[in-house]
Formats: C-alpha cells, structure tokens, sequence
C-alpha cells in the first residue's frame, strides 16, 4: 500500500476550523438567548402575578366603591326627609322676618302713642299744679273770711280753665267736674 503521506494529499482543516469555531460562538450566543429568555419568562412570571394582584385588588376596589355608592344612596335617603324640613324652616324664618318687621312697625306706633300719652300726662301734671294752686287760693280765701259765695265766684272759672287746659278740652273739664 501506498503511503498517503507520499502520495502529497494534504487536507485543508481550516474550514473545519472555522466551522468549529463558528459553532463554538453560536452556542455561547445560544446560551446567553437561553439565559435572556429565562430572565423574560421570569419577568413575565413576575408581570402576571403583579397582574392578578392588580386584578384582585381591582376587584376589591370594585367591590369597596360599590359598598360606599350603597352608603351614599342611604345617606341620601335618610337626608331627603331634612330638605322639607330645611325649606320648613327657611319658610319659617321668612315669616319671622315678616313678623318682626310688622312688629317693628308696631312698635314705632307704640312709641309714638307712648310719647303722646307723656306728652298727655305733662299736660294733666300741669293742671293738677294749676288746680292745687286753686285750692290753695280757695283754702286762703275761707281762711281769711271770706263767703263760699265769693270763693266760688272768684275761683270757679280759675278751676275750669285749669281743667279746660287738657286733654279733651272743655268737654273733659265739665265731665271731670260732674265727678268731683
């Protein structure tokens, strides 16, 4: 048999090389896929957790909002009855309002009708003054001697303009002598 290492055959081992190392390189970016991918799938391991966390606190929010549109329709029932009672006591102040400004009204004729009977009672102070001023002169004038006949001629007039001088004028005078 020949010898092949006579015969000048050579093998070239380059491409075989080249594909090794080629096949080399393409297993370690395969391995770092592979890793890559296991941290996406643990990522989207973790999103979905997060999203059915998300989803059941979703819920309990759903359920907590429908418990407080529950209150709310309750507390609107129970408030329905207290705007009547609000407008009741609106109207109701309103015609204490009116009240007051008809009683005010009233008033201001009270005083007026008090000022009046002061201005009255001023008056009639002035003829008791007068009119013990009279008796005064009609206790003097017996005193001194002097007839009824004359007191009563002298004084009487003196007496019943005293009297004429106050309300009622002399009307009051002859009705306030009939009582004496």
């Amino acid at each position: 048999m020949a010898d092949l290492a006579a015969l000048g055959f050579s093998v070239d081992s380059s491409p075989v090389r080249r594909a090794s190392s080629d096949l080399d390189q393409l297993s370690t970016a395969a391995a770092k896929a592979e890793t890559a991918a296991d941290g996406v799938g643990r990522g989207v391991e973790q999103a979905g957790k997060r999203m059915s966390g998300m989803s059941s606190y979703s819920e309990r929010m759903a359920r907590d909002l429908q418990k407080i549109q529950k209150e709310m329709a309750t507390i609107q029932a129970a408030l329905a009855p207290l705007g009547n009672g609000f407008d009741r006591v609106v109207n109701a102040i309103e015609k204490l309002d009116r009240a007051s400004t008809s009683g005010a009204s009233g008033l201001r004729r009270l005083a007026k009708e008090a000022e009046a009977a002061n201005d009255n009672v001023q008056l009639v102070s002035h003829q008791i003054a007068n009119l013990r001023a009279q008796a005064i002169d009609v206790g003097t004038m017996l005193a001194s001697g002097s007839s009824f006949m004359m007191v009563l001629a002298t004084q009487s007039g003196q007496i019943y303009q005293a009297l004429a001088d106050g309300p009622g004028g002399s009307v009051a005078a002859s009705m306030a002598s009939r009582t004496l």
